[in-house]
């Protein structure tokens, strides 16, 4: 039953986070042209179908998960597509694109990925890949410096940011920790809540100076 709520409660928001979007792409077009944009509908007919596909795959395949995080990643995917749209058309079509890849790519991480916590056997694996995947844009060769960024790595034609793919990666690793050494955790902060009325901004010198 707790499933069932969670999946709808989702639902719901992909809704709000839907119309929250279309709003926003209908006030930056009045902001630019003073007129209504003409393709707000078919704009809306998307932005759903690509919704409704991820909220189907997780209803599907993690009936379990939190239903707060694929609203909120569509609701900021949704605003920056709008500030994109505001500025460059070209580059908002192009927004639009990765949008799609993104939603596939999720479904297919859900498609591979039953288990989540399957994932944590290969966290220290994953430390050296995003290690690697900050590091590759210095390397000489494939390396690029755009826009006075060293950021971007360049294979054949296509060009990307090695440490997008790198905060995904090391977010995995952080979460593993972090589940590992809960009991630490909730030590340690019972034992700073204890300590509280007594420490001083003295006492945490030889914490915050290297």
């Amino acid at each position: 039953m707790m499933r069932v709520v969670r999946r709808n409660t989702e639902l719901g928001l992909i809704l709000l986070a839907a119309v929250i979007t279309g709003g926003a792409y209908v006030l930056a077009s009045l902001g630019r042209t003073a007129t209504l944009p003409a393709d707000v509908v078919p704009f809306l007919g998307v932005v759903l179908a690509l919704l409704g596909v991820a909220h189907v795959a997780t209803r599907r395949l993690a009936p379990a998960a939190d239903g707060m995080l694929l609203p909120l990643a569509a609701l900021l995917n949704g605003i920056g597509y709008v500030f994109i749209a505001r500025l460059d058309h070209d580059l908002a079509a192009l927004q639009s694109l990765w949008t799609a890849v993104g939603v596939f790519a999720f479904v297919l991480t859900l498609l591979i990925v039953r288990r989540a916590r399957d994932l944590e056997r290969y966290r220290y694996t994953l430390a050296l890949v995003g290690v690697a995947l900050l590091m590759l844009p210095l390397v000489p060769g494939i390396g690029q410096n755009i826009h006075g960024n060293r950021i971007w790595v360049r294979v054949g034609g296509a060009s990307f940011q090695p440490g997008e793919l790198a905060k995904i990666v090391l977010a995995v690793l952080f979460a593993s920790y972090l589940v590992d050494k809960q009991a630490l955790l909730s030590q340690t902060r019972r034992f700073f809540g204890f300590m509280r009325p007594q420490l001083k901004l003295t006492h945490l010198g030889p914490i915050l100076l290297p």
